[in-house]
């Protein structure tokens, strides 16, 4: 039943993403003070989380979950689950046992943590631990604001990911989010009937090009074959740069586009990796500072009908398969 709900075309992203934070996630968080103690049982639970997700901007089975996570202001579960554990730590903390009586086995034991042995003094030691790596808590006090060292770390992760390894798409995702300053769901998510699923998976790295799948695929040429040379001498390597703004096959999608926008041709597709992070960013620079759901439908439109001729370019130039 939530497989469904959350792969409705009908429903706005926004709508499916909270659908997703209340009724899936409790089920995922219940009870997760106890059972997950440690990174790899978080990364199990991760894994079945991340097709929820996916299901929610139709992305592909392969794509990155935390870039789409990411993409949708999810807040990674370990860093839940270190926060959970963090409040009960706090709640314990908090006890009154005169109020309360049945409380005093919990003043015994913060009272005497280095006598306690087992599985209770482990769990202390491991909720410790949880805030101080995951969380960059250095201890936890009545004082902690959970929910704000949550939302923190979140954001920390996230941009320590895109830092991690070679990766473009990685790098391009990071300098799409480098001016946030809180986890939220990416603006052209927001929009009614905006349909960004392809916007979204050029955003993720979810969509292949050539020059990649070439290196997987030996029978695939790197080139782009919607302006391949006859010859086959001076064909241009079909990367995203390449497409959004080099390939003359889609000038007439990146003329409307730019148009919608109103602002020069040449201004918005300029060379460089700078016009990639315009283009596919939430920058107002190009619309007189007013960031409208108009621009947003008219750029995913513009987006979708080049992905559109791509495919069918492609599909022609494919050998039939037997």
């Amino acid at each position: 039943a939530s497989g469904s709900v959350l792969r409705n075309r009908d429903l706005d992203h926004s709508i499916r993403y909270r659908y997703f934070e209340a009724v899936i996630m409790p089920v995922a968080l219940y009870g997760s003070e106890l059972w997950a103690n440690g990174m790899l049982t978080c990364e199990k639970v991760e894994r079945v989380i991340a097709t929820a997700l996916r299901f929610i901007v139709f992305a592909p089975p392969k794509s990155s979950r935390v870039a789409v996570g990411w993409e949708l202001g999810y807040e990674p579960f370990h860093l839940r689950v270190a926060a959970r554990r963090a409040r009960l730590f706090q709640k314990w903390l908090g006890l009154n046992t005169a109020a309360a009586p049945s409380a005093l086995w919990a003043k015994r034991i913060f009272d005497s943590r280095v006598a306690v042995k087992g599985k209770a003094w482990s769990w202390f030691r491991r909720t410790e631990h949880m805030a101080r790596e995951w969380l960059s808590v250095k201890r936890i006090n009545s004082a902690l604001d959970v929910k704000f060292a949550l939302a923190k770390s979140s954001l920390v992760f996230y941009k320590h990911w895109s830092q991690k390894g070679n990766f473009a798409y990685r790098r391009l995702l990071g300098s799409l989010h480098e001016a946030e300053s809180e986890l939220n769901i990416a603006p052209c998510l927001r929009v009614r009937g905006s349909n960004a699923h392809v916007f979204l998976q050029l955003r993720t790295g979810s969509l292949w090009f050539n020059d990649r799948v070439s290196k997987f695929v030996k029978e695939r040429t790197s080139a782009c074959m919607s302006c391949f040379d006859v010859n086959r001498h001076t064909a241009t390597k079909e990367t995203l740069e390449h497409f959004l703004i080099e390939c003359p096959r889609y000038r007439e999608e990146r003329e409307s586009w730019a148009t919608g926008w109103r602002c020069p041709y040449d201004s918005l597709f300029s060379h460089g990796p700078l016009c990639v992070s315009a283009a596919l960013g939430e920058s107002v620079q190009f619309f007189g500072g007013a960031d409208s759901s108009e621009f947003q439908k008219c750029r995913m439109l513009s987006i979708r009908s080049m992905w559109n001729k791509r495919c069918a370019i492609l599909a022609q130039s494919l050998p039939p398969l037997l």
